[in-house]
């Protein structure tokens, strides 16, 4: 087939449609990558500490863990209302078991105007390591029986653990102030590393959203110059370059706390590479 002229078509006008199209694409994943997925994560996490406050029961899931409090994991077969039935809590510290609890019936207990609830567990029994600081705490357990004992879960607590935000969760604006001026909302000095990683991850963003028009650009000759029968090749070629993309920009994204690695400039590098392996790609297809 004649590639400088199809029914009378030259390749650059065959192939418009195509790139107009992943332009489009990329402006839909420039406003997700810098304003909508930051927004999203954000009141996911704040969403949490939400329900928790309004009704603490909810938290409580029959068949799952609950982890979110720091400092336990907790799981219950049932529940109706604020009534919680065989429940087992692991208290830990730094990730190991300190203490496990099993309680045939649990009652979470709200005081109005008082942030904190309470879980009241009845017909306990409580296992805990005899000597403090084992390597196997399980190893060399006591173990005890307790009619009914309380846990106060403190909410002030989760509510820290919220408000504290990573890059990804922050506005693309405050990135750029933060990188700007070294300095967080409050005015306080922000260290090295902080920095560093939203540098990256702004530039993550934008960077990402090119990715439509780079797997275009590449593919379009790959696409092209593959025989009719083969399309094994081609989707194995399509594998391999968006595999490479991505485990490139992972691999940048592991190094955004390093700022002698340049990580935000790694960010840019698998879209330099494709696009202009994609160009020379295209300009021979061009000349055949």
């Amino acid at each position: 087939i004649g590639v400088k002229a199809v029914a009378g078509h030259s390749m650059q006008r065959i192939c418009a449609p195509v790139f107009l199209l992943a332009i489009l694409l990329s402006g839909v994943c420039y406003f997700v990558n810098v304003d909508l997925a930051p927004y999203a994560k954000s009141k996911i996490k704040r969403l949490f500490y939400d329900l928790a406050l309004d009704d603490p029961s909810s938290l409580f899931q029959p068949g799952k863990i609950l982890d979110r409090f720091p400092g336990y994991r907790i799981f219950t077969s049932a529940r109706e209302g604020n009534k919680l039935k065989d429940v087992e809590i692991f208290e830990t510290d730094a990730g190991f078991d300190q203490r496990y609890i099993r309680a045939r019936q649990a009652e979470v207990v709200v005081t109005p105007g008082v942030t904190d609830f309470v879980l009241k567990l009845y017909k306990c029994h409580i296992e805990a390591p005899k000597v403090e600081g084992l390597i196997d705490p399980l190893a060399n357990m006591d173990n005890a029986d307790a009619g009914e004992m309380s846990i106060i879960f403190p909410l002030s607590k989760l509510k820290e653990k919220t408000e504290r935000v990573t890059a990804s969760m922050k506005d693309t604006d405050t990135l750029w102030r933060e990188v700007r001026t070294g300095k967080d909302a409050a005015g306080n000095a922000l260290p090295v590393k902080v920095i560093s990683a939203s540098r990256t991850e702004a530039n993550m963003r934008y960077s990402f959203s090119l990715a439509c028009i780079t797997f275009c650009l590449v593919g379009i000759p790959l696409g092209i110059t593959a025989q009719r029968r083969e399309t094994s090749v081609g989707f194995a070629l399509s594998l391999v370059v968006a595999t490479c993309y991505i485990v490139f920009i992972i691999f940048a994204n592991t190094m955004n706390e390093d700022p002698k690695a340049y990580p935000h400039l790694l960010m840019w590098i698998p879209n330099v590479i494709f696009m202009t392996v994609g160009a020379v790609l295209f300009r021979r297809l061009m000349k055949k």
